[in-house]
């Protein structure tokens, strides 16, 4: 109890003695010092701050502003960096002498040149960034092409390309898509079609297609393998397309290394008409080239089946008049065992050429020869009408026929202009005898006729074709070719007898 009684009663001193010094005044308190350090004389009124804010340095003013907590301490340094130590200056500091360097020769810096003026050429459309309204006129034009089945289509879709100058139309491969899309559109609006898409982009011509199948081709190559029905459309058609692209297109070659002869001989939609007009502007010189299969153009158009429309025949007869090679297609002389389709294609093919297409076409130069020498003209002036009236000599490819031909036309040629053959001119080709064969001691003349008989109808047994009655011979002209070597035939000229070297 006297534990409990002592403690209350210091607790009660304590709390007077707080009361008395809060309500006496400052000038009554003895300890003026220790009060001052206790308790500041007048505390200032702050503003209430609700609790939500009193964390803000915003809301607390009369609070000096923290640092950052993140920003490092700076450390005091434990070992002091030794200060290098002056040299002791005199009293009476006495001025320096030094020699004064005369001032640098500063050269003139040339004034910068400045770089040329290039003509600003603004950039070609991109054929991507065009507007909403230019592609969809451009989809529209897909659209006609592809699904088109009239006239009314064909003519629509040649107005828009003709009014929107500035849809560009690059990039959409249009003519692969009119070539062989179109079916239902009739040729001459294909045609009016092809036209509008050049008169607009010329370039088109060569532009080149991605298709899989199709890469690497250009609009002749689509129309080779599609042509147009109507003939006169698709020759008009590959002029412009040639006139366009260039001359060379006839020989541009695939992904695939095709020429459009290769894809020409393989349709089954060409009638003979572009692959003669194809021989006949450029590309008769490659007719014996083989493609990327290593196949050449009469071996592609006897490897597929002949359609039962169409004139499959007069096209490979087209090929051999323009020189294709039948050795060179494959085909083999005799001795076969046996022959294949496409080799019985060719030989019936090329029976039909020797006895009909090349023996008219050697005729025809005779006959010219002929009638030019009817002319009375000096011999230096008759021998170059001939060279300018005479068609040029027939393309045969595979020897010895081309050797033994070609040689005896240019011989009759060189016949025919000399003064002293005048009287046998008279008789014709088939009585003109400007050859000499020799049979033993003798020597007897022979015909241009017979010479060009004998060549075919060895050149026939060769691959084993039984010729009938070839065009312009009588029976004994046949026979008359008989009994005598082409190693001793020759031409007589100023009464010396030359031969012409043939095996």
């Amino acid at each position: 109890m006297a534990l409990q009684a002592s403690s209350s009663t210091s607790s009660f001193s304590c709390c007077w003695d707080y009361f008395k010094f809060m309500t006496t005044p400052a000038h009554q308190n003895t300890d003026q010092e220790a009060l001052t350090e206790a308790v500041p004389r007048h505390r200032p009124v702050l503003p209430e701050v609700p609790r939500r804010h009193r964390r803000c340095p915003r809301h607390r003013p009369h609070l000096p502003t923290e640092a950052p907590r993140r920003a490092r301490r700076q450390r005091p340094q434990t070992h002091p960096q030794p200060q290098p130590q002056q040299a002791p200056q005199p009293a009476h500091p006495q001025p320096a002498i030094t020699a004064t360097a005369p001032p640098p020769i500063i050269a003139p810096v040339p004034a910068p040149v400045p770089p040329p003026q290039r003509a600003i050429v603004p950039a070609p459309p991109h054929p991507d960034r065009i507007t909403p309204h230019q592609r969809a006129i451009r989809n529209r034009i897909v659209q006609l092409i592809e699904t088109g089945n009239d006239a009314a289509a064909g003519s629509e879709a040649v107005r828009l390309i003709r009014n929107n100058r500035d849809v560009p139309l690059a990039g959409k491969d249009l003519f692969r898509r009119l070539a062989a899309y179109a079916r239902l559109l009739p040729s001459e609006q294909k045609f009016r079609i092809a036209t509008a898409i050049l008169d607009h982009q010329p370039a088109l011509a060569n532009e080149i297609d991605e298709h899989p199948h199709q890469s690497g081709q250009v609009a002749i190559h689509h129309f080779s393998q599609y042509p147009l029905l109507f003939d006169g459309h698709q020759e008009a058609l590959l002029r412009l397309l040639v006139a366009k692209g260039g001359a060379g297109i006839v020989s541009l070659r695939d992904d695939n290394d095709r020429l459009p002869l290769h894809i020409a001989a393989a349709s089954y939609h060409d009638d003979c008409t572009t692959t003669r007009w194809l021989c006949e502007n450029g590309a008769a010189v490659d007719i014996n080239t083989p493609n990327g299969d290593n196949l050449t153009p009469l071996r592609l158009d006897a490897d597929k089946n002949d359609p039962a429309w169409g004139s499959p025949l007069y096209r490979r007869l087209t090929l051999l008049e323009f020189g294709a090679s039948v050795a060179g297609a494959g085909v083999r002389p005799l001795p076969v065992p046996h022959r294949v389709l496409w080799e019985e294609k060719i030989l019936d093919a090329y029976r039909h050429h020797l006895e009909w297409s090349l023996i008219k076409r050697i005729l025809a130069i005779a006959t010219t020869a002929l009638g030019a020498q009817q002319i009375p003209l000096p011999a230096g002036v008759l021998q170059r009408v001939l060279e300018m009236a005479v068609p040029q000599l027939p393309t045969i490819a595979d020897p010895p026929l081309s050797t033994r031909i070609n040689t005896a036309l240019l011989a009759f040629l060189d016949a025919a202009t000399r003064e002293d053959s005048q009287r046998e001119l008279r008789s014709g080709v088939g009585g003109f005898r400007c050859f000499r064969a020799l049979t033993g001691l003798r020597s007897r003349p022979v015909s241009l006729c017979t010479v060009v008989n004998r060549a075919i109808r060895d050149e026939a047994r060769r691959y084993g074709l039984t010729l009938g009655r070839i065009r312009g011979q009588s029976s004994d002209a046949a026979n008359n070719g008989a009994g005598w070597d082409w190693r001793r035939l020759g031409v007589v000229k100023e009464g010396v007898f030359k031969p012409l070297y043939l095996s």
